[in-house]
């Protein structure tokens, strides 16, 4: 029998392991957020402690039982606010890190240059705000890196039962995991999401997800792909959800927004409705949209890196 569940909280930075603790922790049955809704709480960043704060920081995080990147999480107050939670630093050797991240900054400019954000954009907020620069520089990148894991270890060296120090890449496990936040060993294998992509590999479609692709023939029809961005299924028959003519726009404001741009995508008889592992969470957040597309779908395909609807009934659009 599992101890009662504690609050738990990544807070290793992007491009660590974090998509990997996501699906472990949502296996353990942990309703989890992969990491804070930026683009909505820009006005909350706090510099001094290099993270958000404030009350849509905190509404957002109370509700969930776990956030899995913390890249602006702020675990020091969260300690103070969650008594009884628990922290896990996920690692990575640092120069595999920073190869990962000049790639994944690489692609996310590309998009948003191709979505005209300015330089208020998340994405360069991030750059500029925790890494130290608005683009891309491997001494600003890894000093960030240092850094962090430094005051990670800092602040919780007078209470090392409350952090966890995991590398996934280094054989880091479902034993390590299990021990710490008290529950049974999971017999099995690790979830493993970007793990050992090459540079052309990155945003391409991983191989689970392009099997399953094929064999539910998506691609060959128009469909909605909620993967925010990431390109993990790549086909020109593809509409970003959400989107705007054709670039994906960042997550739902609201689930009233959810809603609406579902509805307007459903008169044009969609094939299917994609999420990646990146969005299943707007299936736990957005109530009245997850309610929508179980009405209007059967769900063809359910594993932990995505979930596929097809649309069976004719919705109302009004």
């Amino acid at each position: 029998m599992n101890a009662r569940k504690h609050k738990v909280f990544g807070v290793g930075l992007g491009r660590t392991g974090t998509a990997s603790l996501q699906l472990a922790l949502k296996q353990l049955g942990y309703k989890t957020a992969h990491f804070l809704p930026y683009r909505d709480l820009l006005n909350e960043y706090d510099r001094g402690t290099r993270s958000f704060m404030g009350s849509g920081t905190f509404a957002f995080i109370d509700r969930y039982d776990a956030i899995s990147n913390g890249t602006g999480l702020p675990f020091q107050a969260l300690e103070r606010r969650y008594t009884d939670s628990r922290f896990i630093l996920t690692l990575r050797d640092p120069d595999r890190w920073l190869a990962s991240q000049q790639r994944y900054r690489a692609a996310l400019a590309k998009r948003d240059m191709q979505r005209g954000d300015n330089s208020e954009g998340a994405s360069r907020f991030i750059n500029e705000n925790i890494y130290g620069a608005a683009t891309f520089e491997a001494s600003a990148w890894i000093q960030a890196f240092e850094e962090h894991k430094s005051a990670v270890l800092k602040h919780f060296r007078e209470s090392p039962e409350k952090l966890l120090t995991f590398d996934v890449a280094a054989g880091d496990s479902w034993g390590q995991l299990c021990s710490f936040l008290g529950h049974q060993t999971v017999e099995g294998e690790f979830p493993h999401s970007n793990d050992q992509r090459t540079a052309e590999q990155e945003f391409a479609l991983p191989e689970r997800l392009r099997k399953t692709a094929e064999r539910l023939g998506i691609g060959l029809q128009p469909f909605l792909l909620a993967d925010m961005g990431h390109g993990d299924i790549s086909a020109p028959t593809a509409t970003p959800f959400p989107s705007r003519d054709g670039i994906w726009w960042g997550n739902p404001e609201s689930d009233a927004a959810a809603l609406r741009e579902i509805r307007s995508h459903w008169t044009k008889e969609p094939e299917f409705l994609v999420f990646t592992w990146a969005t299943l969470w707007y299936l736990d957040e957005y109530d009245a949209f997850a309610t929508f597309v179980h009405d209007t779908c059967d769900e063809v395909y359910s594993g932990p890196d995505c979930r596929v609807f097809r649309p069976v009934r004719r919705a109302k659009t009004t």
